[in-house]
């Protein structure tokens, strides 16, 4: 989405400097709340529920094991004062050990999530451009700009409906192939 951004802005710096004011009076931009489109759209809902589906185990067998490696540690502090030394020192070396494990195991789901959320996000930002160029050649738009880069914007250049609809529609017509 980054790129996306920098594009948005270079393109919209280069048009406003090639024509200074002259040209914003003449090009016709639109603006779109990409987050609001992702967060709203059937395609957007559909792709968190997808992941959480697709993570959902994993991410339990994670809590699980937490709450696991925390009753250790209470039982640790619990016979702390009855327990041998040497008995202390082998379940801290132990308990140390399961930590370490769950915390890479952690890092490591984290880095999936991440990972497939970007892979997400690239397909939503693909799909996304689509409908923006369908939307902007039925409008006779000249630039689509992010709405979170724009300092201000009246009400008619908002395109973030437009477009939800739009997504929406050719989401249902792809799920229906």
């Amino acid at each position: 989405m980054k790129l996306f951004n920098c594009v948005n802005i270079m393109v919209a710096l280069a048009l406003f400097a090639a024509g200074g004011c002259a040209i914003s009076a003449e090009a016709k931009i639109g603006l779109v709340d990409s987050q609001l489109v992702m967060q709203d759209s059937i395609y957007g809902k559909n792709v968190r529920e997808r992941m959480k589906k697709d993570f959902a185990a994993r991410e339990d067998a994670i809590i699980s094991k937490e709450r696991d490696l925390r009753s250790k540690f209470e039982a640790l502090e619990r016979d702390r004062d009855v327990i041998s030394e040497a008995e202390r020192n082998k379940r801290e070396k132990e308990l140390s050990k399961l930590q370490q494990s769950l915390q890479t195991e952690g890092d490591a789901f984290q880095q999936d999530v991440m990972q497939r959320h970007e892979k997400e996000a690239a397909a939503f930002e693909k799909v996304l451009s689509e409908v923006l160029a369908k939307i902007a050649k039925e409008e006779n738009l000249d630039l689509i700009l992010q709405q979170r880069v724009t300092l201000y914007s009246g009400g008619k250049a908002d395109y973030t409906y437009k477009c939800l609809q739009a997504l929406d529609k050719s989401y249902k017509d792809t799920a229906k192939k």
